[in-house]
């Protein structure tokens, strides 16, 4: 009985490490379609409202998705990801009306890409990571018994 229950608790416990590296999957491409949502709005600001920098990051800092984004604390975003946000904030405010467009939308035109490959990768991976978790936990049970 003792071996039954570890045998299922095996089981689950792989099933769960499967859910979430596929959560952690899903949580990447919704990081990146927040990112470019920020990226249109900031357009939209500079271009229609000429808003100034303080404004834009005061924004975005009232919602705590955007604010990690901003801040790098969103561990979701892969390198290239977080290289889009860093050269973001890093021209952002360093030239005219028409530069800080031109250059956002470089960034927009990169996290666009970077969104359709996270968004090809999670309905290739997502599934087969819970499936193979749970696949792995049965093995490993069928081992123990």
């Amino acid at each position: 009985m003792i071996k039954l229950s570890g045998c299922l608790l095996i089981i689950i416990l792989c099933t769960m490490i499967g859910v979430s590296r596929s959560n952690a999957l899903k949580e990447r491409t919704r990081s990146l379609r927040i990112l470019t949502k920020m990226l249109e709005d900031t357009i939209q600001m500079i271009r229609y409202r000429k808003s100034t920098v303080s404004e834009i990051t005061d924004k975005f800092n009232k919602d705590e998705v955007s604010r990690k984004i901003l801040r790098g604390e969103n561990n979701s975003l892969s390198e290239e990801g977080k290289s889009i946000v860093k050269n973001f904030l890093s021209e952002l405010g360093t030239s005219d009306t028409e530069g800080q467009i031109s250059m956002i939308t470089a960034c927009l035109t990169s996290c666009n890409r970077l969104t359709v490959s996270s968004e090809q990768e999670e309905t290739a991976k997502c599934r087969l990571y819970e499936q193979l978790g749970f696949m792995l936990g049965s093995f490993i049970a069928v081992l123990l018994i």
